[in-house]
């Protein structure tokens, strides 16, 4: 049977209803591992009572960083997904199917989560950077913060008793170990396996998981004994491949559950929870 058939069959709608269920499932796991308050969304009453700068921006930051973390967690949950039904039907003979789980689905979404990963930083970043009113990393282009210089800057003024923006020194001391908590600097080998994956997927290409990097196989692996895959893989060649997936996905889980603790060592700061009394303060009124 071919790719295309396989659509029109039954199995197709059952494999699609048990990838949404076991995502969701996988989804779910992870962030009922959520125990701390959620913020409150009163967009209108902020609006409504205005003037209230800081319950505004913090409001902002926390629901962008909320929004991207989820984002995270369900890419990675429809790749492990996809990965558990490739990997049943290659134990039943079928890898066609096995083929088109793996490396359409899973891939797309897998290949998907890294630049997420890394931009979530950067969200982080620029969110400290605005509630500082841009004095933090002000010689830099405000769209274009990065971590390691919010980080840097909030080291740099560690000892400086004065107001930065909204921040008290308290506030920069706690957003320093917000980001250190997200940090992997202290594992060398993981933090240049991520600076090497930003770079290519940043800058150069997208590399290949489980199989050649479609589009460089021809040039950089000419001496190399190519295979193409089925009809449904004419992009990707058989060879050695960068990355395999059983090596970069228990990394991913391991990335979303230090940013998921430095969430919500983020939300029990006196910092965001002083919004959190303001807000619901107004609420009463």
């Amino acid at each position: 049977m071919i790719i295309k058939d396989y659509f029109e069959t039954e199995a197709a709608s059952q494999d699609l209803l048990r990838f949404e269920k076991r995502a969701w499932g996988i989804y779910s796991d992870i962030l009922n591992k959520r125990e701390v308050k959620r913020i409150l969304w009163l967009e209108e009453l902020v609006a409504e009572k205005g003037h209230v700068p800081k319950c505004i921006l913090v409001e902002n930051a926390m629901r962008k960083l909320n929004g991207g973390y989820f984002e995270l967690v369900r890419k990675y949950a429809y790749s492990v997904a996809a990965d558990e039904i490739a990997n049943g039907y290659d134990r039943m003979g079928k890898t066609d199917f096995g083929g088109y789980w793996r490396y359409h689905v899973r891939n797309f979404h897998f290949m998907d989560f890294w630049p997420r990963y890394f931009s979530f930083l950067d969200y982080a970043a620029n969110a400290i950077n605005e509630m500082s009113n841009y004095k933090l990393c002000e010689d830099i282009l405000i769209d274009r913060t990065q971590t390691y210089q919010v980080y840097d800057m909030l080291q740099a003024y560690h000892a400086c008793a004065n107001k930065i923006g909204l921040l008290e020194q308290r506030d920069r001391h706690d957003l320093t170990h917000f980001l250190y908590m997200m940090d992997v600097e202290d594992d060398e080998s993981l933090g240049d396996l991520l600076k090497t994956l930003r770079n290519k997927i940043t800058h150069k290409y997208l590399p290949g998981i489980d199989h050649i990097a479609p589009g460089w196989a021809p040039s950089l692996f000419s001496d190399t004994r190519k295979k193409k895959f089925s009809d449904i893989h004419d992009l990707a060649l058989k060879g050695t491949p960068e990355y395999k997936f059983e090596e970069l996905e228990p990394i991913a889980k391991q990335l979303l559950f230090r940013i998921l603790e430095a969430l919500d060592f983020l939300q029990q700061t006196p910092f965001v929870q002083s919004c959190i009394e303001r807000i619901e303060f107004m609420k009463d009124k």
